[in-house]
C-alpha cells in the first residue's frame, strides 16, 4: 500500500525548508504539504480534494508545526491520539515553541520527536532516520 509523508506548516518558507530536507533523503513515497490542522484532518479522512488516495496516499509520517491558525498543533496531536485509525502515525514536531512546557506537552500528546525552529536540514534528516520507517519510504 502506497504511503506518503505529510508536512504541515502555514509558513511557506519553513514548509519549503522541511520539504527540501525530506527530499534530500530521496523518498520513494510522495511528500505533500498542507497549511492547517483542519487540512490534515481532511487529508487523513480522505475528504474533498484528498479523496483520491492514489494522488494523496495515507501518510506514514507527519511533520507538524504547532503554531497554526484555527486549530493549533497541540489540538491536532490530541485529535490524532483520540482517533484509533490515525493514532499510530509517527509525528515529528517542528516548531518555534521551544520552552520545556511545550516540548513536554508535545511528547505527552504522542510526538515522537521535537525539533525547534529554526531547524537545520540535517536535524530533520536525523529525526526521520531515527524513526526506522519501513523500507518503502526511502530508496
Amino acid at each position: 500500500m502506497l504511503s506518503s509523508i505529510l508536512i504541515t506548516d502555514d509558513n511557506p518558507d519553513d514548509a519549503a525548508l522541511i520539504e527540501r530536507a525530506v527530499m534530500s533523503l530521496r523518498p520513494s513515497v510522495p511528500v505533500r504539504i498542507v497549511v492547517s490542522s483542519k487540512e490534515v484532518i481532511a487529508y487523513l479522512e480522505g475528504h474533498g480534494l484528498y479523496a483520491d488516495r492514489e494522488v494523496f496516499p495515507y501518510p506514514g509520517l507527519i511533520l507538524l508545526d504547532l503554531r497554526m491558525q484555527e486549530m493549533n498543533g497541540f489540538e491536532l496531536l490530541q485529535w490524532l491520539r483520540s482517533e484509533p485509525r490515525h493514532m499510530a502515525i509517527p509525528v515529528i514536531v517542528v516548531s518555534a515553541f521551544d520552552r520545556q512546557r511545550e516540548i513536554r506537552k508535545s511528547y505527552q500528546l504522542g510526538a515522537r520527536t521535537f525539533l525547534s525552529k529554526p531547524v537545520k536540514a540535517e536535524s530533520i534528516r536525523c529525526a526521520i532516520r531515527a524513526l526506522s520507517l519501513p523500507t518503502e519510504f526511502f530508496n
